[in-house]
Order: C-alpha cells, then sequence, then structure tokens
C-alpha cells in the first residue's frame, strides 16, 4: 500500500544542540547563531522530505518545524550594521544605562479626550520613561540576587545528592518544584556569579537578555580596567 512509504515522523531527531561544536563554523559566528542556521538547515530537509511524499503518496504525516525568520534575518544583516562594544567604549554605553533614583508609581492611560500638544505631553512622557528605567533597574536587581539564591540551591542540591537524600536530577528538580527552566537558571547562575558582587550592575537599566549577551565583553572590561571594575564596585565616585 502507498501509506508504508510514507514516515510518521522527522528522519531523525533535530540536529540544532548549541553545545555541539563545528570545527567549519567561521569565527564571527556564536553559538546562537550556529543553532539558529541549524534549524534552517533542519526546517529546509524535513520541507523537502514533505513535498516528496506530497508527490509519491499525495499526502504526508511528517511535521513541519518551527522556521526561525527573524532569527535568520538578524544574522543575515547584523554582523555588516552592529558593532561590538568594549573597553572604555563599552563602559560608556553601560553608564548611559545607570539608574541611579528609581521612580515609582504607575503608567496610567492617557485620558480619552483632551487638547494635546507636544509641551503637554512631555511631563508624562519623562515620567513614564523614568518609571520604565526603574521597572528595568529593579528586574535585572531580582534576577542578579535570585541567581544567588539558585546557586546555593545548586551547591545544596548536589550535597544532598551525595548523602543520598535526594534523587534524580538537577534539571527535574528544578521543574518539578519550582517551575523554572533549567536553561534560565543557568543564566541567572552565571550572571550572578560574574556580576551580583559589582553594587552598580544592579542599577542598569537592561533587560537581562542584553546583559548575557555583552556578559564576555564586560567581564574582559572589569578584568582588564581596574578603575573601571572599582566605580562598577561601589569604590569609585568617577
Amino acid at each position: 500500500m502507498a501509506s508504508d512509504s510514507v514516515s510518521t515522523a522527522c528522519d531523525g531527531a533535530p540536529f540544532y544542540d548549541i553545545h555541539t561544536p563545528s570545527i567549519n563554523s567561521p569565527n564571527h559566528l556564536s553559538d546562537d547563531d550556529i543553532n539558529v542556521l541549524n534549524k534552517c538547515s533542519y526546517f529546509a530537509k524535513t520541507l523537502e522530505s514533505i513535498v516528496t511524499d506530497i508527490r509519491q503518496n499525495g499526502y504526508t504525516e511528517r511535521e513541519l518545524p518551527a522556521f526561525p525568520k527573524a532569527e535568520l534575518l538578524t544574522i543575515m544583516g547584523k554582523n555588516a550594521r552592529k558593532k561590538v562594544l568594549r573597553g572604555r567604549e563599552l563602559d560608556s554605553y553601560l553608564r548611559t544605562k545607570l539608574v541611579m533614583r528609581v521612580v515609582g508609581g504607575d503608567i496610567t492611560p492617557p485620558p480619552t479626550a483632551g487638547n494635546f500638544t507636544l509641551g503637554s505631553l512631555l511631563p508624562a512622557l519623562t515620567q513614564g520613561y523614568d518609571i520604565l528605567k526603574g521597572v528595568n533597574a529593579r528586574s535585572l536587581h531580582s534576577c542578579l540576587n535570585y541567581g544567588l539564591w539558585l546557586n546555593i540551591a545548586y551547591q545544596t542540591f548536589e550535597f544532598s545528592k551525595g548523602q543520598g537524600s535526594v534523587k534524580g536530577s538537577w534539571a527535574n528538580w528544578l521543574t518539578k518544584n519550582i517551575g523554572i527552566s533549567t536553561s534560565y537558571a543557568r543564566q541567572l547562575r552565571d550572571l550572578s556569579t560574574k556580576f551580583a558582587h559589582y553594587q552598580k550592575m544592579h542599577n542598569l537599566s537592561i533587560a537581562i537578555k542584553d546583559l548575557y549577551k555583552m556578559r564576555y565583553e564586560i567581564l574582559h572590561m572589569l578584568n582588564t580596567e581596574r578603575d573601571i571594575a572599582n566605580f562598577w564596585l561601589g569604590n569609585s565616585l568617577a
């Protein structure tokens, strides 16, 4: 029967493990870039198999995987447009993101009726942006501190497992008891280990994902520029 020649699953598991190195990968590609490109290759391979099934049998039972269009478009243009900040240039950029006075409050919607001018809108827009920057800073502060808690939990888990009082993996324990993914927990633990002791890092108004993307450049900056490190530690007013 025709249906016997149609697979009910894709030809093998996806091969886009970011931890699998590629000796042929150009140096300008990050692990995340390589992961995206592997997903694209897997999508193309699966799509070709689906088309073959339909041409030969009139149908397919394969499932089309997600295609990382946005990520691919970023890779196609980011290397030409985006400059990687390092050293004192990176320090100058980060200092523009410092929020030394956190503005509290809520951003309410504007009134449904009113005669607005750009001048009359400025106070609400300025205050609202200050509130948003404060929210980002508080979020990063919380993430860095939470990562410290996760580090203690990991050490305690490993000790308990060595004693035989707990079984299973750290990943399963996290998922079952907290609900946090292993990758997110690892990200928070990594950032906390690197930056939580830098007092002024807690006042940065940037997303946690942006700090994670810049972590190696920031770490190199702190390890090579003593005056910059002292500033972020809170030991300098410069």
